[in-house]
């Protein structure tokens, strides 16, 4: 324990609650702590010594505070005298004494004199138990341990570790675990329930579970509490076939369920869809004494209600008034709902102006229940009346309310009504949710505005709006009403990248939609990635594989779930014995069918039967013989539907004479009546005296219900005639309002493309992309420029020169090379766009920023942009052609007129001036694309085409290195991959269309390569040569300098001075890969581009005088006026050369 109160080398931790402090290691970070022993006084103490870790501290494997073997535990003699002093001690008075004491060394100090102990240990539990302060009740517990030396006591173990986790010092708590095991304590039931209690409030779930697992080990038996917390847990975690494990290991244990308990349960066998468990769960309550109260019934009507089963739910009301259970507001409220389900509006409308009469005064949930009510009914007037009466007497709205009635004008044919109440709400400061978008994108999906809808949603998108999978799948049918396939079809591929919503939320619309091979993606890459966490997701995947017949791949969602420590629900288990069937592996089938009821799952009959029928397609008619005997003497199953099925399976088998027995067995028992012998019978084999019930999971179908009458009690057959009733009521209302839309086939408008995909985009800043590109100048205003000092220029024959829009980016620790480069590449006519990785520390990114804002001809010009909300780039991954399409859409839109892009990184530095480059580049089309690229991708296709990997770039707010997944696609045939360099030089027109996408190929593309390692390498040039009118355009070649290493040039040498001579003979305008500040670039400086430290490239742009160390760009004068030096013969000479006719045509896209 921690005994070194008096040692004050450490730092002192003060508790929020209290100013008692003690000295241990400050926990500011998740620290493994073990025990070093060391003597003071003569005893044996131990301190903490931190080991750097980054796990949580919440972990169960934590070594904390556990003594050294070295360090002997001292166990007291017993006291020789055995008269304690507890009588004469006033224990208020102490107890306050202590509360008074403000660290370890005053605690002891106050009760040195019972040292030798003249207390009880009893007396000293019952102080401890009073002190609620974790770090007192802790250094009192030394006290006890290591002062006085009583034996060590298990209650007051109990005790600390009840104020430890109260607290949520989780560690400690796992520290004073382990010291009760070295003092030789065995913790018991108690100390098993506090710790799975608070783990389990505090929402770790596994270190709650891990636990139990602890708890088992040690044979200690639980009690009521313990095994309610663990249902409850278990309800939480969705777990409810552990649930119903825990429950009937409790009952196993002699344990009567109390009144919460079984309301609990309930509540788990409903959410378990076990409906009939549910209710014989009631009936088993008064059986034992346990009388339902109205929560029990109000569970088991949201049950039903969740269900869509609001006949039953009827059923269930009706006994509440027969055994006169007084109803609650939740009863209330539920029951308004189901009579609104069943179009019975009188009542609904009479329960609820009844309510009051019954003392119970309506909430905002009843009337916002009642308001959808009369929509549902189409009974605007009344639900506009109630609404303006909400207001009248000042009943709070919430988001439910303005929900159902922005639903209600919809319905109505009042579309701006809708769109208005949704500004009010906001007016209120109601904040609409997900339910409120989706509903007004519906409502104006069928008004055909569909434009207004699909700005709504990317308004959304890019606002940072939680998207759920409800607004996603309204847009989605937006767009298939609309006939707009290829725009439903798009959401869908993008969910298999999600950025603004959960994996869980991307599985769950793919699934919904039937979209089995972007599911089955995003599944297994969440599921690589540890991001299932809703067990829920597992049973959907499994739904939707069985749906198709892709059993293979229900066995195998079915072993992600079991390995990620999940109870598969009866459904689950029921579509895994299907599939197992399917593929002829009966002997899996019939372990998992034992495997889940020795862990004490429930199953409906349904799972039984599928047993059942499994044995029968392989011929063990011992098997089914053998669970027909044990499922007949289970008074839960329903014998009528087994005797059926086992007959069926007989039959199938030819094994008539068996499925006689069972159906005379039947007929014996009173479970079938008699079958009268007709001449028509006489040609009626034993299936057509059956009828056939085929469950949807079911092997073969098989029948369960005789043709014969059923028998059913008169109450049964009042109820099914008014379901009857009810559902054809219902049936004939949809009929009357549905209307069937016919889908159109035609492809969607591009223009829609073109403002669809526009909105998807940000600019540096994190403001959304105006629709419409709107040009603006880049340098305007006199006071920029000094043209009074200058001598009028005459009139140039030359071509105006172009302009470039450079992207800038680096990485953590780029940012001095950022301003370097920078420098250098500067131009007035110029636009550049500055991004350094989210990586670097947020200093740098500061100082990188300030340098240019304050920059006096940046700040003047205003050129240059930084990107604030930085991406997360990760080296040869889809992040880096994200980034640069970003970059891209920010300099179409900001950037006023440019004439080409070029990337560089912090590694780059150019050869010749800007002014050198600018006057050669006049001379060229301003369509040609500068790009190195070959379409003979050799080793690539197998290291990079056909592998997939994950950039976590996409998702992690962490850089760390790309994912690789085990599975392995084709070559795409729609179009021919392309590959080369990632540095090149493009022109505005081919931006344009990778931005604007007037076709699908480059978004096409670009899905294609979201999963390609070093997609930079290959995204720009299989766009550029799939497209036919850029095809022609293309420049083998990407302007730069680079000294490979040895085939297959994947890492380029550093640049050194030695490297000099070859740059220059290059001709390249560019070079990389550069050390940060080596001498090379002083080399460069000085004779290529003559710029000083700290300086601009100096241009004809450049007025300044340049005296005494002053930048001679610090002024700027006409901007059009070039001076080309010596760089610009040398970049000629490479121009021409790849302009000719041995290297211009040829050399495209080959």
């Amino acid at each position: 324990m921690i005994s070194s109160f008096s040692s004050m080398q450490t730092e002192t931790v003060t508790s929020a609650s209290s100013s008692f402090s003690f000295s241990f290691l400050p926990l500011l970070k998740h620290q493994i702590y073990t025990t070093t022993p060391f003597t003071t006084n003569g005893r044996n103490h131990l301190t903490l010594q931190a080991l750097s870790s980054s796990s949580s501290s919440s972990s169960p494997t934590k070594d904390i505070w556990r003594r050294s073997k070295t360090a002997p535990f001292y166990r007291p003699k017993p006291s020789q005298n055995s008269t304690f002093l507890d009588h004469s001690i006033d224990m208020e008075e102490l107890f306050a004494s202590i509360s008074k004491t403000q660290n370890g060394k005053d605690l002891f100090t106050l009760l040195s004199p019972y040292k030798t102990r003249q207390l009880s240990i009893r007396f000293m539990v019952s102080l401890l138990s009073r002190e609620t302060d974790w770090q007192r009740s802790l250094a009192l517990l030394d006290w006890v341990n290591e002062e006085a030396r009583y034996s060590p006591s298990l209650f007051a173990y109990n005790v600390v570790i009840r104020n430890v986790v109260k607290a949520k010092q989780w560690a400690v708590a796992h520290g004073l675990f382990e010291e009760m095991r070295e003092k030789g304590l065995t913790p018991d039931r108690f100390t098993y329930s506090t710790l799975i209690t608070y783990f389990g409030k505090e929402g770790m779930f596994d270190s709650a579970l891990s636990w139990l697992q602890k708890m088992e080990n040690d044979g200690v038996s639980g009690d009521l509490v313990l095994f309610s917390n663990l249902i409850e847990l278990s309800r939480k975690l969705r777990d409810y076939s552990k649930a119903i494990s825990i429950f009937n290991k409790l009952k196993r244990s002699g344990i009567v369920p109390d009144l919460v308990c079984y309301n609990s349960m309930i509540n788990v066998f409903g959410k378990a869809k076990l409906f009939r468990e549910a209710r014989l769960l009631v009936k088993e309550m008064r059986d034992v004494g346990v009388m339902p109260d109205t929560v029990s019934y109000s569970t088991v009507l949201n049950m039903y209600v969740e269900n869509q089963k609001f006949v039953e739910a009827l059923s269930v009301f009706a006994e509440m008034n027969e055994v006169k259970c007084p109803l609650d507001l939740t009863t209330c409220n539920i029951m308004i709902d189901v009579y609104g389900q069943l179009d019975m509006v009188k009542e609904a409308d009479r329960l609820f102006w009844g309510m009051r009469k019954m003392g119970i005064e309506p909430n905002v949930v009843s009337y916002n229940t009642l308001l959808k009510v009369y929509g549902e009914a189409e009974l605007y007037g009344e639900a506009i009346h109630l609404f303006r009466l909400m207001h009248r007497k000042d009943i709070e709205q919430n988001v439910v309310t303005y929900n159902t009635m922005i639903k209600i004008y919809g319905k109505s044919l009042e579309h701006e009504k809708a769109y208005n109440l949704m500004q009010e709400m906001q007016n209120r400061r109601i904040e609409p949710n997900a339910i409120t978008y989706s509903t007004i994108i519906s409502i104006w999906g069928k008004a055909g505005k569909l434009d207004r809808a699909a700005m709504l949603f990317q308004k959304l998108r890019s606002s940072g709006v939680e998207i759920d999978q409800v607004l996603y799948q309204t847009m989605i049918v937006a767009y298939e009403r609309a006939g707009l396939v290829a725009h439903a079809k798009r959401l869908l591929h993008e969910l298999k990248q999600p950025e603004n919503l959960p994996r869980d939320t991307a599985i769950m619309i793919l699934a919904h939609a039937g979209r089995i091979e972007e599911a089955t993606w995003v599944f297994r890459q969440a599921c690589d990635a540890g991001e299932v966490k809703d067990i829920s997701v597992f049973g959907l995947m499994i739904d939707l594989f069985s749906r198709n017949k892709k059993h293979a791949n229900v066995i195998e969602v079915f072993e992600k779930l079991r390995s990620a420590g999940n109870f598969p629900d009866s459904n689950v288990i029921a579509l895994v014995l299907n599939a197992y069937g399917k593929l002829r592996e009966f002997d899996k089938a019939d372990a998992v069918y034992k495997e889940m009821q020795e862990e004490g799952c429930v199953f409906p009959d349904e799972v039984h039967f599928q047993m059942l029928s499994l044995c029968g397609a392989r011929k063990d008619f011992k098997m089914v013989e053998s669970l027909f005997e044990k499922l007949d003497s289970d008074p839960n199953i329903n014998k009528k539907e087994l005797h059926l099925v086992v007959s069926s399976i007989y039959e199938r088998g030819n094994r008539l004479n068996d499925a006689s027995q069972i159906m005379n067995r039947m007929r014996e028992r009173g479970i079938l009546k008699s079958f009268k012998f007709t001449p028509k019978a006489a040609n009626l084999t034993l299936s057509d005296q059956l009828t056939t019930f085929a469950l949807s999971f079911s092997l073969p179908s098989f029948p369960i219900q005789a043709r014969g009458e059923r028998e059913t009690t008169k109450k049964e057959e009042e109820m099914k005639r008014l379901k009857s009733y009810y559902m054809q009521i219902r049936h004939n209302n949809n009929q009357a309002m549905e209307r069937r839309w016919i889908f159109p086939l035609a492809v969607g408008s591009i223009v829609s493309l073109f403002l669809l995909f526009l909105t998807t985009l940000t600019s540096f800043d994190g403001s959304p992309f105006l629709f419409f590109y709107r040009s603006s100048a880049v340098i305007g205003g006199s006071s920029t420029f000094v043209e009074n000092q200058l001598k009028p220029i005459p009139i140039s024959t030359l071509p105006p020169p172009p302009r470039f829009a450079y992207l800038v980016s680096g990485s953590a620790g780029d940012g001095r090379m950022l301003k370097r480069t920078l420098l250098a590449l500067y131009h007035p006519l110029n636009q550049y766009v500055v991004h350094l990785d989210r990586e670097a520390s947020s200093e740098e990114r500061l100082d990188l920023e300030k340098f240019v804002k304050d920059h006096q001809v940046f700040n003047k010009v205003g050129n240059v942009r930084m990107i604030v909300k930085a991406n997360l780039v990760t080296y040869r991954g889809p992040t880096m052609v994200a980034n640069t399409l970003h970059a891209a859409a920010i300099l179409l839109k900001e950037g006023g007129d440019w004439d080409w892009f070029i990337n560089l990184s912090a590694s780059d530095y150019p050869l010749v001036t800007q002014d050198d480059l600018l006057h050669t580049f006049s001379y060229l089309p301003r369509d040609l694309n500068f790009i190195d690229h070959t379409s003979n991708i050799g080793w690539k296709e197998f290291q990079r085409a056909k592998p997939i990997i994950i950039d976590p770039g996409l998702y992690s707010v962490k850089k760390a290195d790309v994912f690789w997944v085990t599975q392995r696609r084709s070559v795409p045939t729609a179009f021919k991959l392309f590959t080369g360099s990632a540095w090149m030089a493009l022109s505005r027109p081919f931006i344009d269309y990778c931005i604007w996408g007037w076709d699908n190929l480059p978004r096409t593309a670009l899905m294609y390569y979201a999963n390609f390692l070093s997609s930079p390498e290959g995204y720009f040039h299989t766009v550029i040569c799939n497209a036919q009118e850029f095809r022609n355009t293309t420049v083998n070649s990407d302007l730069h300098f680079i000294s490979w290493d040895n085939p297959p040039k994947q890492h380029p040498h550093h640049l050194k001075l030695n490297d000099m001579q070859r740059m220059i003979d290059s001709n390249a305008p560019f070079a990389r890969k550069f050390p940060q500040e080596d001498p090379v670039l002083d080399k460069i400086d000085s004779e290529l581009l003559s710029r000083g430290p700290g300086m601009s490239t100096p241009g004809g742009w450049c007025v300044g005088i340049g005296k005494n160390g002053t930048d001679p760009c610090s002024v700027v004068g006409n901007t059009t006026v070039l001076r080309p030096g010596p760089g610009a013969k040398r970049l000629e000479t490479l121009i021409s050369s790849l302009l000719s006719n041995d290297n211009f045509r040829p050399r495209q896209c080959k």
